[in-house]
């Protein structure tokens, strides 16, 4: 066949260029996507990181028959288990990157598994909202997700 010229295998530069391109868009909306996806699991990994210590202050309180707590620091981003009689501090943890403690108090438990009325609130830069609250009757502790369609904290 001498008059067919001979095709080389391979791609343009035309062809390189618009995979690249769209690779590139893909990528660019992904991230922002993950970036959002990312806030998010931050902040319930917060609230599940200060559920666990409150219910660690409300074990040791009925243990030990001393009351325990938990208390916030907005300015600090910081939240710390203390023992009520003397504060003294046994353990402290920052809050993660991006989420913001905007309102809180001292969380503290009664011998009998009770506690004062308490409530700490967290948001992330998405501005998904969290609410863990101390019920003083029964010293149980809820979170509440705030939706923003409703305008209502729901449970979770």
């Amino acid at each position: 066949m001498k008059g067919i010229a001979e095709r080389k295998a391979g791609f343009t530069l035309l062809e390189v260029l618009v995979v690249v391109s769209i690779i590139g868009v893909l990528a660019g909306v992904g991230a922002f996507g993950i970036r959002d996806v990312l806030a998010n699991y931050r902040l319930k990994t917060e609230v599940s990181s200060i559920v666990s210590m409150l219910n660690k202050a409300k074990q040791w309180t009925v243990f030990k028959q001393e009351k325990y707590g938990v208390k916030f620091s907005t300015a600090n981003e910081t939240y710390t288990l203390f023992r009520y009689s003397d504060d003294k501090e046994f353990e402290t943890k920052d809050s993660n990157t991006g989420i913001d403690i905007y309102e809180s108090n001292r969380i503290h438990f009664l011998p009998e598994g009770t506690a004062d009325y308490g409530e700490v609130r967290l948001k992330n830069s998405n501005g998904e909202k969290y609410r863990i609250y101390v019920y003083s009757v029964t010293g149980r502790i809820s979170v509440k997700a705030w939706d923003e369609e409703l305008k209502n904290w729901i449970d979770m």
